[in-house]
């Protein structure tokens, strides 16, 4: 729970034409718009995608798109007592982990007629326990991508920037794919 609400985090991770796999550094907690309760059944409490939260009266009212950044979810932590937990080192790879068994597994399902020049982009939200361990709730093609929150403002536009960047720019190669290049060649972005 993020401050008494359900929450789960998503992450992006594209698969481009080459069935390479990467996973986009930052992500983000959806929360939902009423504290949780196991006895009451109102999906308000229980779904946190924004698509239905939206339409809360509370929502937006604990924050803007009942979205939170790891920055501001690892703060909410340290104030729990789990200083010592870092959210980035600790949890991270197991989301890593997860991702690439899933990816492996589903390689051959994802462009089944084998074709050259395509590319996806899928969210993948998770769960935590209080035991810090991690499940794997669903994979969402075409995740939403509409602007909810600052946290999504500033997101999006890099995602989809490196996005272009490892699929269309690396196809074409432009010039300005050249100018986010290091020096052995390899595109600078957000996704690892």
């Amino acid at each position: 729970l993020y401050n008494g609400r359900k929450c789960d985090i998503r992450i992006w991770v594209l698969i481009t034409h080459k069935m390479d796999s990467y996973i986009f550094k930052e992500g983000h907690l959806k929360a939902s718009s009423v504290n949780y309760t196991v006895d009451n059944n109102n999906s308000f409490i229980h779904l946190t995608n924004y698509s239905l939260q939206k339409y809360n009266e509370n929502f937006s009212k604990y924050e803007i798109g009942n979205e939170i950044s790891f920055n501001i979810f690892q703060q909410y932590l340290d104030t729990l007592g789990e200083k010592s937990f870092n959210f980035r080192e600790l949890i991270i790879p197991k989301f890593k982990h997860i991702i690439e068994l899933t990816t492996k597994s589903s390689k051959n399902l994802i462009n089944k007629k084998n074709k050259n020049y395509c590319f996806e982009l899928f969210g993948y939200d998770f769960m935590m326990d209080e035991d810090k361990n991690v499940y794997l709730i669903e994979i969402n093609t075409n995740p939403g991508l509409e602007i909810s929150s600052e946290i999504i403002e500033i997101l999006v536009p890099r995602m989809i920037d490196d996005t272009l960047r490892l699929t269309v720019d690396e196809l074409f190669e432009t010039e300005y794919s050249k100018e986010w290049t290091d020096e052995d060649g390899n595109y600078k972005s957000n996704f690892h």
